[in-house]
C-alpha cells in the first residue's frame, strides 16, 4: 500500500501525518514555531528593551524579522521531515499549507535531496482542521 507523508502547516504551527492509501493515520510530529516573534517570549523581550526608540523603519525591521523566522521555521519543518524518513520510507510527500509556509517549504525542499517525491500541494490554512477534512481537500 501507499504510504504518504503529509506535511500541515503554518508560521506558527506544524503537524508531519502518516497517511496509509487515502487514509491519515496518525499524527507522528507536532512543532510549534520557537522563532515566531509573535510569541510572548519575544514580546516581554522587547517590553524590556523599551527604553529604545525606534525610527519609521520599524514596521520593516518586524516584517523582515517575521520572514526570517518563517525561513527558519520551514527549515526546521525539513529537519523534522528528514527525521521522519529516516524512522520510515514514504512513497511521497504531500504538502497542505498556508500560502506563505508552502513557498518557503517548497524552497527548502528544492534547495535539499533525499525527500520523496512531492504528489500534491494545497495552500490553504489547515492546521486546526480535523483529520477527516484534511483527507477530503487531499483526496478530492
Amino acid at each position: 500500500m501507499f504510504h504518504r507523508l503529509i506535511v500541515v502547516a503554518d508560521h506558527k504551527n506544524a503537524s508531519l501525518i502518516h497517511a496509509h492509501g487515502r487514509k491519515l493515520n496518525s499524527s507522528i510530529r507536532s512543532l510549534t514555531n520557537a522563532h515566531d516573534v509573535d510569541n510572548e517570549k519575544h514580546k516581554s523581550h522587547q517590553r524590556q528593551k523599551q527604553h529604545i526608540s525606534f525610527s519609521s523603519h520599524a514596521p520593516d525591521l518586524k516584517s523582515n524579522l517575521k520572514e526570517s523566522a518563517g525561513n527558519a521555521f520551514a527549515k526546521d519543518i525539513c529537519a523534522e521531515i528528514q527525521q521522519a524518513l529516516i524512522e520510515k520510507s514514504y512513497d511521497s510527500l504531500v504538502l497542505v499549507c498556508a500560502p506563505k509556509m508552502l513557498g518557503k517549504l517548497r524552497k527548502q525542499l528544492k534547495s535539499q535531496s533525499g525527500f520523496p517525491p512531492l504528489e500534491k500541494e494545497l495552500s490553504v490554512e489547515a492546521c486546526n482542521m480535523e483529520h477527516d477534512m484534511i483527507e477530503s481537500k487531499i483526496f478530492e
